[in-house]
């Protein structure tokens, strides 16, 4: 299986320049929205246009385990630990690198395990349908690539989102004890990362949340968190305005309406140690070359409006 590293976009730039625009699936601003590309996102030194060996068309997936398991008394004691798996379902004839890593649940209770990795799985199968998406039409030379990360923001020690660097990272097996976020409920919670390229100047880049509470078996919606009657989203949105404003020199000269307190705007969240992170997608508040944008709600800033029978009720107040 080929590495997750992605290699200097400028090796390719030239051929990339002429190729067509980015692909439906990442909702790139059009090519005329201010900024340049991104260093920090580049397609991958092992894409087929590398000349690296490429599988053999219309392969199956290959799942493969590459990290050890936490035996049960390495773990303290838990009853089930999260481990990476990996899939590589790439396509030669479609010049096409798809590679992804995601975690899953290993162990007891079996169901809970079950609701949470059939979750996951609905996640993974849903950004790597590119290939349904390009038909039979080959990405134009040198290639395309999707890769796909994950960060356990719930996890002890986390402290920022790294982007353009879940793909690269090593989670390693967690067992229960350090994956979960106790704020009332057990929480835990994945940030996906996916970075594409189709054509077009640059890649692109989006995220997917998966808040899971293990209390209830299932994923959390963001207005769980809070009271009935709690104007939460403005909440959040101020605190993440003042945050942005840290740098405006990045920011659209509207940024505001793309962060004001409207749900669509606050869809790609995730608990954390620290609080409520929010990612602001590329082109959503500032241009590509600024990259996503991320902003951490501190519970302090949302203790009085947060639900004491709910998930985060042990930082409510």
């Amino acid at each position: 299986m080929r590495p997750f590293k992605i290699s200097a976009l400028a090796l390719c730039l030239p051929f990339i320049l002429s190729a067509c625009g980015l692909f439906q699936f990442f909702n790139p601003a059009p090519m005329d929205s201010p900024g340049a590309e991104n260093p920090a996102a580049q397609p991958p030194a092992s894409s087929p246009a590398a000349g690296a060996e490429s599988p053999p068309p219309n392969s199956q997936p290959n799942y493969s385990l590459n990290l050890p398991i936490l035996s049960r008394s390495e773990q303290g004691g838990s009853s089930w630990q999260l481990v990476t798996r990996e899939i590589d379902a790439s396509e030669a004839d479609l010049n096409l690198l798809v590679q992804a890593r995601f975690p899953e649940m290993e162990g007891e209770p079996t169901g809970l395990a079950q609701s949470f990795n059939q979750e996951v799985q609905r996640v993974v199968d849903a950004e790597l349908s590119v290939k349904e998406q390009l038909g039979s039409t080959p990405v134009e030379d040198p290639g395309g690539f999707v890769q796909m990360g994950y960060q356990v923001t719930s996890a002890a020690g986390w402290s920022r989102f790294e982007p353009y660097a879940a793909s690269d990272s090593n989670p390693g097996a967690l067992p229960a004890g350090q994956a979960v976020f106790q704020g009332g409920h057990e929480l835990l919670a994945v940030m996906f990362e996916v970075v594409g390229y189709f054509g077009g100047a640059h890649p692109g880049s989006r995220h997917v949340p998966l808040n899971f509470d293990l209390a209830e078996g299932r994923p959390l919606a963001l207005a769980e968190l809070f009271r009935p009657e709690a104007d939460y989203l403005q909440a959040i949105a101020d605190y993440s305005i003042q945050e942005l404003l840290k740098d405006p020199e990045i920011l659209f000269t509207d940024f505001e309406q793309a962060a004001s307190a409207s749900p669509e705007n606050y869809q790609v969240w995730a608990i954390t140690p620290q609080g409520i992170l929010v990612i602001f997608e590329e082109y959503q508040v500032a241009p590509y070359a600024a990259g996503p944008q991320f902003v951490v709600v501190p519970y302090s800033a949302l203790e009085t409006l947060l639900d004491p029978a709910g998930p985060l009720g042990d930082r409510a107040r």
